[in-house]
This record gives C-alpha cells, structure tokens and sequence, in this order.
C-alpha cells in the first residue's frame, strides 16, 4: 500500500489539532495558566483581578474576585443592567412642551413649559449632522397645534434631576472636554458647542462657525490663520462662564479643523436654542428663558403640545459601544428618578445597590461615585461584574445588551482590537480605561468552525473562512478583567496583550470543554 508524503502530513495535522480538541479542559488548568500570563507580563499580584464563568455560571478561573478595583467605563455595565430591569427594555425619556391652556388665535399667552426627564439623544448623532434638527421638527408640531406665537416665557423644567452638573472627583481642568460634559433632565448636543475653524489668509484672524449656532456661547477668536506649519488650536471654557476662548493657528493648507467643547449650565442652553430656533421657524418667544420651580403651571390643567419620545434601546450603544460618559451620567439619575425621588448620583446608586441584593449578586466594597466610570471613587469587585453579566445572559434582553457591547475587531472600542485572533466577532465586551486603569469585561462565545486553524496561522476568523457565527446568546462565558496599575516597562500596552492572552485562553478552554471524547 502506497502512502503519499502529502498524506502522511494532512494525517499528523489532523491528528495534532485532534488531540488538542480532545484534550480536557479543567478550571485549574485555565487559573493557572492566566496566572501564568499575569506574571509573564510583569503585574504585581494585587494589580489585576479576574473571573470567569461558564455558561451555567460556574467559576473557572477567581483571581482577587473579592477585590475591589477601579472599574473606569466598566462601570456603565452596572448602570445599563440595572437600567434594563429597573426601567424596561421598552422604557422611553419624555420631553414635554406643554402649558395650562390652549392656544387660541394663534397665540398662547401662558408660557411654553419644556419638560425633561434626561433624553441624551436631542442632538446631531440621529438627524444628519443638525443638533437642532429635532427643534425644528417641535416648531412643526407647535403649527400644528395651533401656535405661532408664544406670549410668555419658555421655563425649562429639568428639576426631575439635581442640580450637581459636574460630578465630584472630575478632574476640573478638563470641565471644557466633551467626556465631561455636565448632566442635566433636559440636553442638547450632548451638552456641547461644536466649533469648526477654518483657514483664511496668512496672517488673518480664523474663521470659525458654531453647531448648533447660538449666542449661548461668546467666543473670543484668538486663532491665527498661518502661512505654514502645523495646526495648533486651544479651545477652552473659562470655568462656570460660557465664554470660549479659540486660539492657536491653522495653516492655509488645512481647509478645517474641528473639535467640541461643553457649556455651562445644560437647560439653560437647551432652553436657549429652542428658543432661537424657534423664531427662526416663525414661532417666537415674546418672553425670557427662565427656569423657576414656583412659576411652573398646575400639571393638574396641563395641555401637551408635543411630546418627542426617545428610547432607550437606541442609547445602549451609546453608552456601551461609544462608550459616551453622559448619557451613562443620564441613566443613572433616571435610575434614582424611577424610585419617585430626585434623580442624582446617590439616589442612581441606591437602585442600584438595591438592584443587586435582590439578584443576589455579590458586591463586596461597591462604591459608586458616577454612572460613566470617569470618577476615581469607584470600586467594583470583578465578582460583582462577572456575576452581573452572567445574571443578564440568562434574561430575555440578552441579545439586545450583547448587541449593544463593542465587538472584537468590529465596532466600537474593540473595532481595531485582537483583529488577527480568533477573539476577532467574538469576544463582546465593554472596555474602560483612566489613568492607570485598564479592564475589559463581556463574554466569549465559541468561534466558528476552523477559528483554532487561523489563529495558529495567524489570520482573522474571517480569512478562515469558517462555518457561520453561532447566534447571540448561544454558549457564552463571562469574564470581568480589571487591571489596576501597570508594569513599570509595560503601560496600557501590557494591559492590552494581556487581556489579548487571557481571551485566547479562555477561548481555548471553551472549546475543549464543549468536545466529548
């Protein structure tokens, strides 16, 4: 019988990659072999924390799960789950524009009353680039219902929320960048003035053009148009002021240049827009913005003008895909409006410690100082987020928190991550990072069918052309990856290749547990 030497190599391939498959996995063979990495990598023992589950919630690996860690953006899985089943997978914001009368010949002599409940999404990111986009749609609405002038004032009602805008323990001298945008019931453009600046003639002043355009903001234009180099621009807000300093240069070359920065006072400059954009649509305001609790009308003779509903389903990606630090700061105040009291961290943080002794998932030291992660208060034990996870894997909106993770390789802020790896459109996950901070916590699912061939060849699952993804919720594991701290010689690189480490691992772990010999 003749064997060709191709036969002879296909034969001993198959019989590697066999044996590999077949070979059992056990949780102390996985802990120890991410243990291994954590070494390897040069962590400290206390830096890095660690727990995974299967898909019936079993550990296999528990590294300081007890701990609690610095949690950055991982801490908007907490608030997202407990949203979820607090407030409903249907649940919507509300902003009302209503007054205590009718409008009659056209003109409504009551003020215009604008109620809030926290929506994020009154801004560019749904309606084509124009953040008064939807303004525009109200003024319609407000034709429609019979006003075309408005005799009194607009009063904005956003009291369904504190008034602690700006968090304790955020870092002030970034109060003008967009992650630190201040909270607030009513929001417009993510509480932020884009500013393009564009080139003129060397040696001229900058122009420069506002989204929205309001005269909320005074910019002084200090911005320099260069006949050569690089552009070099400082946008800043004086603090508690809504004046804009632009200054720097931008050379001819560059057509524009364009960044963001956050106002003071949200509702005040909500308020402000609508009524600039108002007029401009032929409804004005005769009147003053103003917020005044004691002016507010009896709610008890209410007639609603227009009510704009936004659903939560579509801000999920926002916040665990974007990763958007207010609308997490949004939705942890309506958590703690949802219980009947004033929406503010503490009262969010209250449903939320409520939320997890009745799913009796265990929260040694919890600490919650925002919704975003963005405050350096927070502590959270990897137990608590793996068991979090694990507990929402098994409820029928599953597929729509997995849907709204960031995908390995993919989207969001895994879309240039673990690319040339089988965790490339499998692992789902949820990044964080601050200042010395980096942790990473979703689930795994088992990868299609030749995922272990490409990844020893170092391709993409893609390029392996392998079977079809199984479907969302189909035989995932959970795991909670926080690191606190970093190699002296490593930084938020080591963080990375091991978090790329331990997912493989994992991955491999999963497979051979799901083969029976």
């Amino acid at each position: 019988m003749r064997i060709s030497i191709t036969g002879l190599v296909v034969f001993f391939v198959w019989r590697f990659f066999s044996f590999s498959l077949w070979a059992q996995a056990s949780p102390e063979d996985l802990a120890e072999a991410c243990q291994r990495a954590v070494q390897a990598k040069g962590f400290q023992p206390g830096q890095v924390g660690l727990v995974v589950l299967d898909q019936k919630g079993e550990a296999w690996v528990a590294i300081n799960e007890d701990r609690p860690f610095q949690p950055a953006s991982n801490q908007k899985i907490l608030v997202a789950v407990a949203a979820l089943n607090k407030l409903g997978a249907g649940y919507n914001y509300e902003t009302v524009l209503w007054s205590d009368q009718a409008p009659a010949g056209g003109i409504l002599k009551g003020p215009l009353v604008v109620t809030g409940s926290g929506d994020p999404n009154i801004s560019a990111r749904f309606s084509n680039g124009d953040p008064a986009a939807i303004f525009r749609q109200w003024a319609g609405a407000l034709k429609a219902a019979g006003v075309a002038r408005i005799a009194g004032d607009l009063l904005i009602d956003d009291f369904r929320f504190d008034d602690q805008r700006f968090l304790p323990y955020w870092k002030k001298d970034q109060a003008s960048r967009w992650y630190s945008a201040q909270v607030g019931a009513l929001n417009l453009n993510d509480n932020c003035v884009d500013v393009t600046v564009t080139a003129t003639r060397a040696g001229s002043p900058a122009g420069y053009r506002l989204s929205p355009a309001t005269a909320y903001v005074a910019v002084e234009n200090k911005c320099l148009t260069s006949s050569e180099g690089r552009t070099v621009i400082r946008l800043e807000r004086a603090p508690g002021t809504n004046r804009v300093l632009l200054d720097g240069r931008i050379p001819v070359k560059t057509r524009e240049w364009s960044d963001s920065v956050t106002v003071d006072d949200p509702g005040l400059y909500f308020g402000t827009v609508l009524k600039e954009v108002l007029a401009a649509e032929g409804v004005a305001v005769e009147g003053k913005v103003a917020r005044d609790r004691g002016r507010l009308p009896d709610p008890a003779k209410r007639v609603v003008l227009h009510k704009h509903l936004s659903p939560l389903q579509r801000d999920l990606p926002m916040i665990l895909q974007n990763s958007q630090n207010l609308h997490a700061e949004v939705l942890l105040k309506a958590l703690g409006a949802a219980s009947g009291k004033t929406g503010s961290v503490a009262t969010g943080a209250e449903a939320i410690h409520a939320f997890l002794k009745d799913s009796k998932v265990p929260a040694p030291g919890l600490e919650i100082g925002d919704g975003s992660g963005y405050s350096t208060a927070n502590r959270v034990a990897p137990i608590t987020l793996a068991r979090l996870l694990h507990w929402v894997s098994q409820r029928e909106v599953f597929p729509m928190f997995q849907g709204s993770l960031s995908v390995a390789g993919e989207s969001g802020t895994l879309k240039k991550r673990f690319r040339r790896t089988a965790l490339a459109g499998n692992l789902f996950a949820k990044t964080g990072y601050i200042a010395g901070v980096s942790t990473l916590s979703g689930f795994l699912r088992l990868p299609p069918e030749g995922a272990a061939a490409a990844r020893k060849a170092g391709r993409s699952d893609a390029a392996a052309g392998g079977a079809e993804r199984p479907p969302p919720g189909k035989e995932v594991w959970v795991f909670a990856l926080m690191i606190n701290g970093f190699p002296k010689n490593g930084g938020l690189s080591a963080a990375h290749q091991l978090q790329e480490t331990i997912g493989l691992k994992i991955l491999d772990a999963m497979a051979k547990s799901a083969v029976k010999p």
